[in-house]
């Protein structure tokens, strides 16, 4: 994914502290991101897929293909085509991979 706008500073998590359904997908090297809060407009009823995916963990798909909408799979397994512009600000997780000692 590319330089968007309102993207923050990455998130550091391990695979312990993600939900089950993105673990396998994570280890594999699929892309994570964390949406903040939406933007606030007059009209509570616009935004409906951004507000379903706003503060979960969601992976994107076809993330070379992403730009300003993101195509993204929320921890429960239901897909939602969401506008990255509309979220006051977003973070990619990014996986920390440590050794784990044997013996």
């Amino acid at each position: 994914m590319t330089d968007l706008i309102n993207k923050a500073d990455p998130l550091t998590m391990k695979i312990d502290e993600l939900p089950f359904y993105h673990k396998a997908a994570a280890q594999n090297g699929a892309t994570l991101i964390l949406p903040g809060e939406v933007v606030k407009i007059g009209n509570t009823k616009a935004y409906v897929e951004e507000n379903q995916c706003s503060g979960r963990i969601c992976r994107v798909l076809c993330p070379d293909k992403t730009f300003t909408s993101a195509l993204v799979i929320r921890d429960d397994g239901t897909v939602w085509k969401i506008q990255l512009n509309l979220f006051e600000s977003w973070q990619e997780i990014e996986i920390s991979r440590t050794r784990r000692k044997v013996g």
